[in-house]
């Protein structure tokens, strides 16, 4: 199954809100974003656009309303999670403020992921919090991330997700990146699991193309999962 409409849709959207933003007055923040197309969805180590090119764009309001720190983002993809599912998109809305601790970088909020299309009852949506410190050794950086659900999508119950992450610049355009993340579900929604990647990225002229490895060692998965290599291209505005 293809890219769907309604997730170009939103992209579309995405971008055309973006563009005005930006003429806003820099008094009430800046406004980002960026749209993309990868030849897979992969969340957490497993596929969420049923191992099929997805569609994504992502807008960010840094310094929302003037407010130093705080932020206020948006994220949509297409998703496909096999014949019959009734979703066709999933949205993430943030919240969120950050800065600094000495050397450290904070940020911590609350998200919001939606799937339009899929039924109330299915009960796909849920919120959680977040919270990340980051670091920076010379051209070096990695993130610590945890995030908490009192209950994760299909009301099956309280989960945690905690993430790190690295990134080591290369010569030219090029970055190198790597993720290690860990994933405490309940039984009925998969159980535990830990999930990985590593790839390369090259940034050129608000372009940036990657080839990505990732891995997970997940024993039940209701959606396509184990090793793949992903590519994308994404282009930021």
């Amino acid at each position: 199954m293809g890219i769907s409409g309604k997730a170009l849709a939103l992209l579309a959207a995405v971008m055309a809100y973006a563009a005005n933003a930006q003429a806003a007055p820099q008094d009430y923040g800046a406004v980002s974003g960026e749209v993309a197309v990868v030849s897979d969805y992969i969340s957490r180590g497993l596929s969420y656009s049923d191992g099929h090119a997805a569609a994504q764009g992502s807008i960010t309001w840094t310094d929302a309303g003037g407010v130093q720190g705080l932020h206020v983002d948006g994220w949509v993809s297409s998703i496909d999670f096999g014949p019959g599912d009734p979703a066709k998109a999933e949205l993430w809305g943030t919240l969120g403020y950050g800065g600094d601790l000495g050397p450290l970088t904070y940020d911590a909020g609350v998200e919001y992921t939606t799937y339009p299309g899929a039924p109330k009852a299915l009960h796909y949506g849920y919120y959680n919090a977040f919270a990340s410190l980051a670091a920076a050794v010379g051209p070096v950086s990695a993130t610590a991330a945890a995030r908490y659900t009192p209950d994760y999508s299909g009301a099956t119950g309280p989960a945690a997700f905690f993430d790190l992450t690295g990134q080591v610049p290369l010569p030219s355009v090029f970055t190198l990146e790597a993720g290690l993340g860990f994933t405490d579900l309940q039984p009925a929604a998969g159980g535990t699991y830990m999930y990985w990647s590593a790839g390369v990225a090259a940034a050129w002229k608000g372009f940036t193309a990657a080839v990505r490895y990732h891995g997970a060692d997940a024993k039940a998965c209701a959606t396509p999962c184990g090793d793949r290599v992903v590519f994308s291209l994404a282009k930021s505005f």
